[in-house]
């Protein structure tokens, strides 16, 4: 209710998630992300998920499953915080903070980024 305050009722709002948490809190913090947070209407909603994604194969299996079982795979971007992760937040802040590029980089104008 308190985002939906904060973008004024908007039924156009969406939402943008980053999450850098251990391993251990994930699963919950997607569950509640999907329960309580996702964009409502015509928004949509997306999650930069930095790895490490989980602490071996037998733990990113079920962190998948969880993210897999809650968000479409269009929805989920998994970087490397030590690749990438200097990149997707320069990419956000010039999006963001340039009114130029500001109205032509969105969902319409652009199907994805590769880095």
């Amino acid at each position: 209710a308190a985002l939906l305050e904060l973008e004024g009722g908007s039924a156009r709002a969406s939402r943008l998630f980053f999450l850098s948490v251990p391993p251990t809190v994930f699963g919950l913090v997607c569950e509640n992300v999907h329960r309580q947070a996702r964009a409502v209407g015509e928004g949509y909603t997306r999650l930069i998920i930095e790895k490490p994604f989980g602490r071996d194969s037998r733990t990113f299996g079920e962190l998948n499953c969880t993210t897999s079982s809650l968000f479409r795979e269009d929805q989920l971007f998994r970087i490397d915080h030590y690749l990438a992760k200097e990149k997707v937040l320069n990419l956000l802040a010039f999006r963001f903070a340039n009114q130029l590029y500001e109205p032509l980089w969105n969902r319409q104008h652009i199907a994805q980024v590769q880095i």
